[in-house]
């Protein structure tokens, strides 16, 4: 029981720093597809 409970911070991290990863990834699609209909 505190093993499931001690995972529930950490799964919430994980989560956050995805969630983050994404985002970061977005914009950077974002840009690269700007940048290849500029250069298209």
């Amino acid at each position: 029981m505190a093993r499931s409970g001690s995972a529930f911070p950490v799964n919430r991290e994980i989560n956050h720093l995805y969630k983050e990863n994404a985002m970061v990834k977005t914009d950077l699609l974002k840009a690269w597809e700007k940048g290849n209909l500029a250069a298209a």
